[in-house]
């Protein structure tokens, strides 16, 4: 009479370890990321950035300042974060210092895509803005887009090495023979200022940057300008820090915070501060849902 009783308890013997595996194995991944305990103990952040205002750049006294470093400190200083260590290094070098360990996240205007987010974690957006290009006064070769640049095959244009500009030109039929490409953003000026090339692909808040505060004279903004499409829709490029993939907790401590600042009367005064208008502001859109638009 006992043996169904001794059946079954056999079956729940059997049954329970593969019930709590799941739940062990979650519990034990999630044990393994120290991200935010290592540095809630040192109370250090180590930020990787690139120089290109007026995302990031140093001022007359020569401190670091932009809108990503102010909101970087200002989201720190939230979590308690007592110290942050920012590294400068070259745009395209960003990426694999991340993946390398040489830093715990990435503030650098740096726009969120799929082919990134396929090696890193991006935060919820901060800021949107559209592109444009930096061109010598008068805008002599009538650049007011870049299939104007496709057009004239015999025209060089700047862009950064590994910034999303060169995909965008190529897109539009720009040749690869007309893309030169620059490490940093004043190299990128000085190419046009010489004529090297007859323009510079950027997003508009650093091309008007760099008009504001040129000294020679010889450049301006192309305008009119019409932004390249894509699936019928005007590209966007949506701002966001990066973190590794597997810094789960740091991740979601700095996007609950984000969550209660952007869009927010500080978050709109640092973007006017830095010359973005109010159009700036990514609304509600996620990241998930940029990558989901970018994938159509």
């Amino acid at each position: 009479m006992r043996q169904p009783h001794a059946i079954r308890l056999i079956a729940l013997l059997v049954l329970i370890p593969a019930l709590v595996a799941p739940w062990w194995l979650a519990s034990t991944a999630d044990s393994d990321d120290t991200s935010w305990a290592l540095i809630s103990r040192d109370g250090t952040l180590r930020v990787g950035t690139a120089l290109e205002a007026p995302y990031v750049y140093l001022d007359d006294a020569g401190r670091l300042t932009g809108l990503e470093v102010e909101t970087v400190e200002h989201i720190a200083a939230e979590l308690g974060i007592t110290r942050i260590d920012w590294q400068q290094t070259a745009f395209d070098s960003l990426i694999p210092d991340l993946l390398a360990g040489r830093f715990d996240m990435i503030a650098a205007g740096l726009f969120v895509t799929p082919q990134r987010a396929a090696l890193l974690a991006f935060s919820e957006p901060t800021f949107h803005v559209g592109p444009t290009l930096l061109v010598g006064i008068g805008n002599p070769h009538r650049l007011n887009s870049y299939a104007d640049l496709a057009a004239q095959a015999e025209l060089k244009v700047a862009v950064l090495h590994g910034a999303v500009e060169a995909e965008l030109l190529r897109a539009c039929g720009v040749a690869d023979r007309q893309i030169i490409v620059v490490p940093d953003a004043l190299t990128g000026r000085v190419a046009v200022e010489t004529g090297l090339t007859a323009a510079l692909a950027l997003s508009q808040p650093s091309v008007n940057r760099m008009v504001a505060d040129q000294r020679l004279g010889k450049l301006e903004i192309a305008a009119p300008f019409q932004a390249p499409r894509h699936n019928g829709l005007g590209y966007i490029g949506f701002g966001a820090m990066a973190f590794r993939p597997g810094d789960r907790e740091l991740l979601a401590r700095w996007n609950r915070q984000l969550a209660g600042f952007v869009g927010g009367a500080a978050h709109r005064e640092l973007l006017i501060a830095f010359g973005f208008g109010a159009d700036a502001l990514p609304g509600s859109t996620t990241t998930a849902e940029i990558l989901g638009r970018m994938a159509r």
